[in-house]
């Protein structure tokens, strides 16, 4: 590539007024204008200037020129001479910003310490500090605001913690009263067993003794009528035999009106014959 000796001189002259920059009087770490801090090494004074896509090389002179002559516009950084560059505001006090280098000098104030519009036709103003200040007053309003809210959340915390011990107390109590309740239950219920068994036990010998009562009632009774019925049998054995020889014939049979089973008055041989 071919350059222009006055081209290059007039170059010189615009780096050194615009190529660096200054803020408020103090100066930055030396840097071509647009450069972050982070690239400040890619862009050496001392050394032709490396196209960061690697496109080309040019004189550092070409660096911040107005004409972009890199396909990745990494030589204007400063200017907006490249569509597609990024120009850096250091904002200093407050926070660094990375807008395209098309806004550069267009008349809109988008860094607060006014490095995009160094050769502007408005006079931008350098915020930064109060910016910074605003933003320091609005962190610690936050942090003040999250230190409550943190204070607030221990709180609850604590009071969730205490509810959970005394829930856990309480459940360890109610376990307890339960575990005392079941084994009051059991106790009672093995006395209940055992009350019922002894009372199964009496009532068995109760019955056992009325039954053998009853048998022994029944067998007299079965005694008694035996006797009663064989006293009854020897009256009447006697009352028929009227000759008292010990044998009942036929006609006395008859003579006993008791065997008159059709009540014709008579006692025929054949009712008669019916009991002999």
């Amino acid at each position: 590539m071919i350059f222009d000796h006055r081209n290059v001189l007039f170059c010189f002259i615009i780096n050194l007024l615009f190529n660096y920059s200054f803020i408020n009087g103090t100066t930055e770490v030396l840097r071509p204008r647009g450069v972050p801090l982070t690239k400040k090494s890619f862009y050496d004074p001392g050394k032709d200037f490396q196209c960061l896509d690697g496109s080309a090389t040019i004189p550092f002179l070409l660096v911040n020129d107005d004409y972009c002559d890199c396909d990745d516009g990494s030589d204007e950084p400063g200017t907006s001479a490249c569509s597609n560059g990024l120009f850096h505001c250091s904002n200093i006090g407050f926070v660094e910003k990375i807008i395209p280098s098309s806004r550069v000098n267009d008349g809109i104030c988008d860094c607060c310490d006014a490095s995009d519009e160094y050769n502007s036709s408005i006079q931008c103003i350098n915020n930064c500090l109060e910016m910074g200040e605003q933003m320091r007053i609005e962190r610690e309003r936050y942090h003040e605001l999250m230190k409550h809210g943190n204070e607030i959340r221990q709180t609850y915390i604590a009071t969730a913690k205490q509810k959970i011990d005394e829930t856990k107390q309480e459940l360890e109590t109610l376990k307890s009263q339960m575990n005392e309740i079941e084994s009051i239950k059991n106790e009672k219920f093995e006395a209940k067993n055992a009350a019922e068994e002894l009372e199964k036990e009496a009532l068995e010998k109760h019955r056992a003794k009325e039954e053998e009562l009853r048998k022994q009632k029944e067998e007299e009774e079965i005694k008694n009528r035996e006797i009663e019925e064989t006293k009854q049998a020897s009256a009447v054995f006697v009352k028929l035999d009227a000759d008292a020889d010990g044998i009942i014939t036929l006609d006395e049979m008859k003579s006993y009106s008791r065997f008159d089973r059709d009540n014709d008055g008579t006692v025929s041989d054949d009712e008669a014959k019916v009991l002999i």
